[in-house]
């Protein structure tokens, strides 16, 4: 009888695993011939390139999508059950509620109530639904960002193409936004249409709303406005604080204001250099804290993870908000200072620069969020392949000499 049951089973879950295959495939199918029309058709000599998209991401939109579904871990079931919270029962996901009321691992919710609005279908799904969703989402988003930093940037030559198109497929983050369910990909490819739109000066409305969809998804971009700042384009700005006004104000009526205050408690007061982190998190000092706060905890502060170098938290403390400081006066000022000399070469280098001070000033900066570093780190890139140097010492040069694509290269 034992035996029979156990038969039985493995039947039962190989005919899962083979309606979960065919529904990664169908979506996949449906990616290559789009990609295949909008890529080759009209552009014979992009063969090469369609061909390693197809083979870079064929295994990476099977893993992601049907064999990472069965072990799933990361940042998705902490979506699905806060929207569960939250639309569904009325109740706050902040803080140990998940982790202590749902049966299996999952990370602290810390996603501000207006950004909550994004994760309100999931709460009308099943989970193997809502991740089927999101991470087809995730396939469509990371092929529209390819679109964005290599078709757009059409470049003189097919093999910085292909090189550029390996680099983004085999970076760390994104292979780790995929892997956890983030929404990253979407984020970065508002933040790649807000730059394309900054750059074409021709629709503060695009600009502005691409902006205010990026800081929903991701408080961080916010970082952008003070380039809109500087560059005096108002319009934009109002474009964008009016989107994100709308947002907030669909948020207060849709979410219970005890939510509000849930959140603000266990997220949004704790989010200062040197602290232990929302509630329920690990320390920040943890190795996946890329930024200055990560950096001096690990050698100031003691954690689960390391005994600290130096142990006097109050000194790091006090030099993270220096560093930080010192950051975004020194890139604040070259780009005031370029804006006063009228110089408007390379305004594509001043976002990115604005990109990887974001990256390095913020109090959790995750791996993950250096998928929101790739429009920094493109423009780095050579446009051309010009003789000189061999290949190794080009890339030396441009790791050198571009910080941006040197921080992407070393990020993990």
């Amino acid at each position: 009888m034992d035996d029979t049951t156990e038969a039985d089973k493995i039947r039962y879950h190989r005919r899962e695993e083979a309606r979960d295959l065919r529904t990664s495939i169908i979506p996949l199918s449906l990616i290559f011939l789009l990609t295949y029309l909008i890529l080759v058709r009209k552009h014979p000599e992009r063969r090469l390139l369609f061909a390693v998209f197809v083979f870079t991401f064929t295994p990476i939109a099977l893993d992601f999508a049907y064999v990472f579904q069965k072990s799933h871990f990361g940042d998705f079931p902490s979506f699905f059950y806060g929207a569960d919270y939250i639309y569904n029962q009325g109740l706050s996901p902040y803080g140990t509620v998940l982790s202590e009321q749902v049966e299996r691992h999952i990370f602290p919710f810390f996603h501000p109530p207006p950004c909550v609005l994004i994760f309100k279908p999931w709460a009308h799904m099943t989970y193997n639904t809502a991740l089927i969703v999101s991470n087809t989402g995730n396939q469509v988003a990371l092929c529209v960002l390819l679109y964005f930093l290599i078709v757009r940037k059409r470049t003189d030559s097919q093999l910085i193409s292909v090189c550029l198109l390996l680099y983004i497929m085999n970076f760390y983050p994104v292979r780790m936004t995929l892997d956890y369910g983030q929404i990253n990909l979407w984020t970065t490819v508002f933040i790649c249409v807000f730059i394309h739109a900054t750059l074409a000066r021709k629709s503060p409305a695009l600009m502005g709303l691409s902006l205010a969809c990026a800081v929903v998804l991701k408080i961080y971009p916010g970082c952008l406005l003070a380039y809109l700042i500087v560059k005096r384009q108002w319009k934009a700005i109002g474009w964008c604080m009016g989107g994100m006004a709308a947002v907030v104000g669909l948020a207060l009526v849709m979410v219970p204001w005890h939510i509000w205050e849930s959140w603000w408690g266990c997220v949004g007061s704790r989010g200062l250099y040197g602290g232990s982190g929302p509630i329920g998190i690990f320390s920040p000092g943890g190795p996946w804290n890329q930024g200055l706060n990560g950096l001096m905890m690990r050698i100031f502060t003691d954690s689960q993870f390391s005994v600290a170098l130096i142990p006097f938290p109050e000194v790091g403390k006090v030099l993270t908000y220096a560093l930080a400081l010192l950051v975004l006066g020194t890139g604040g000022g070259l780009l005031l200072w370029r804006e006063y000399k009228g110089i408007r070469d390379e305004e594509e280098l001043e976002l990115g620069l604005v990109l990887v001070m974001m990256s390095l000033v913020v109090p959790l900066s995750w791996v993950h969020h250096g998928v929101m570093l790739l429009p920094a780190l493109i423009p780095a890139a050579p446009q051309t392949v010009q003789p000189g140097p061999p290949l190794g010492g080009h890339v030396v040069r441009h790791v050198c000499l571009r910080p941006g694509l040197g921080m992407g290269l070393f990020s993990r």
